[in-house]
């Protein structure tokens, strides 16, 4: 993944990484304000084990979080006494993202126990890249196991594609957008209802913009 060239935000500062009861708590502190005053929205995490490429591109893990909450991430899904690095970038409003911060590298290793349950949130993310040219990722996190049908649309609420529409579990998942349409701004509409509880119910709508 390339870090856009544009104004960007100030990545997080002091990054660290514990271990305990089996996960991996990655900690940061708030960054001050970029340049032009803007603050971060959202952070993301990502994650390397041993083997893996050093290019975030290559990461095999990510996750988007909103600043309102505690400024970590806890990992359950670590191996005992398997290496990881963890960098932390943020986003702001406009989904810019900062330069990474320093690697932070820890070895899981202590008393062994059963893996936490992770807990996910219901998200919808902005896809990236965005303006695209002709495909795009977007990513979702859900927070159970839900019926999800994700839809692209027109500036005139018509359905121009379908990139999900059927049951999928909790967690992370994302899907690609090759465009076969003319240029301009489109939007993207998730609903997810939960097949445990389907009075649990998540919509969201973002734009995005295709430019040839």
């Amino acid at each position: 993944m390339a870090w856009r060239d544009s104004v960007k935000p100030l990545p997080p500062a002091q990054v660290t990484a514990s271990y305990k009861g089996s996960a991996v708590t990655v900690q940061w502190n708030q960054p001050a304000k970029a340049a032009d005053g803007d603050t971060a929205k959202y952070y993301v995490v990502y994650r390397f084990a041993t083997g893996d490429s050093a290019d975030v591109g290559n990461s095999k893990y990510i996750r988007k979080i909103s600043p309102s909450d505690t400024l970590r991430y806890v990992d359950a899904a670590v191996a005992y006494g398997k290496q990881y690095t963890y960098i932390v970038t943020s986003l702001d409003k406009l989904s810019n993202e900062s330069d990474p911060t320093a690697r932070v590298t820890i070895t899981a290793t202590g008393v062994g126990e059963p893996l936490a349950a992770a807990h996910y949130n219901f998200m919808l993310d902005q896809n990236y890249p965005n303006p695209f040219n002709p495909s795009t990722t977007i990513r979702y996190t859900l927070a159970s196991g839900s019926h999800v049908k994700l839809q692209v649309l027109s500036v005139l609420g018509r359905v121009v594609a379908t990139l999900a529409d059927g049951e999928q579990s909790a967690g992370m998942h994302s899907t690609v957008w090759n465009a076969d349409v003319s240029s301009g701004m489109y939007f993207y509409r998730m609903e997810a209802v939960s097949t445990s509880d389907p009075g649990k119910r998540f919509v969201d709508v973002k734009r995005m913009v295709l430019m040839r």
